[in-house]
């Protein structure tokens, strides 16, 4: 990986922190990190998926491009773990 392209994609604080921290309070079970490079939302799983949530169509990450499409991301898995139990382990 070229040094440009290794800082490109190093995840740094959000320029809105504080609405990284709203999404991680409201969606409790991830870690979410802007990439500013590439200006990308990331999202990352903070527990392990069961079979049950991946056959659901839950995922362990995922990235988007845009602020609107993260959300609408989130609101769907959000949606598929609440479906199954929540977000406890």
């Amino acid at each position: 990986m070229s040094a440009e392209l290794a800082e490109a994609l190093e995840p740094i604080v959000d320029p809105d922190s504080r609405r990284r921290q709203i999404l991680e309070t409201t969606y409790p079970g991830w870690h979410i990190v802007y990439l500013a490079g590439p200006g990308h939302w990331y999202a990352r799983r903070t527990l392990p998926l069961t079979g049950t949530l991946r056959a659901a169509g839950a995922v362990e990450s995922f990235i988007r491009g845009t602020y609107p499409a993260f959300l609408q991301a989130l609101d769907q898995q959000d949606a598929i773990i609440q479906s199954h139990g929540g977000y406890s382990p």
